[in-house]
Parts: C-alpha cells; structure tokens; sequence
C-alpha cells in the first residue's frame, strides 16, 4: 500500500484492523480511535467508507455465548 497517499496516521490502521486481540467492533470505535491518533482527521462517514470500501474490512464480532448452556451436556455432546 502506498503510505505517502493517504498520510502515515492511516498506515496503522490496516494492521489495527489484524489484530486479534483488542480489535474494533465498530466504526465508532476506529472514529474514537482515530481522533486520538495525529494526523489522522476524517469525518465518520469517510471513515467508515475508507475502512470498508478501500481496505475492504470487515469489523469482527463475537458471537454470543448461551448463559443457561449446561456445560456437562455440552461436554456429552461434543464427545457423540
């Protein structure tokens, strides 16, 4: 990717979006996310379409998780 046209502040942002610990689960967060970064000054909306139709991303979410699950079952199912 060529940093020098769209600035050394963007340059991080690909390798933010890899991470996978710690990553965005919304576009609010890399907006929040980039004000606080230097050089970096997008709207949301160019944001957003900056990280979805320029780096082709997709924002990753975790599934949810049944809090009445027994997990004995699940153990006996997992093993049939």
């Amino acid at each position: 990717m060529n940093d020098m046209r769209w600035g050394r502040g963007l340059a991080a942002l690909p390798a933010k979006l890899q991470e996978p610990v710690n990553y965005f689960t919304s576009y609010k967060q890399i907006h929040l996310w980039r004000q606080k970064e230097p050089g970096i000054h997008l709207s949301y909306e160019h944001g957003h379409h900056f990280v979805r139709y320029y780096l082709k991303a997709k924002l990753q979410v975790v599934r949810k998780s049944n809090l009445k699950k027994d997990a004995a079952y699940e153990e006996k199912y997992k093993k049939n």
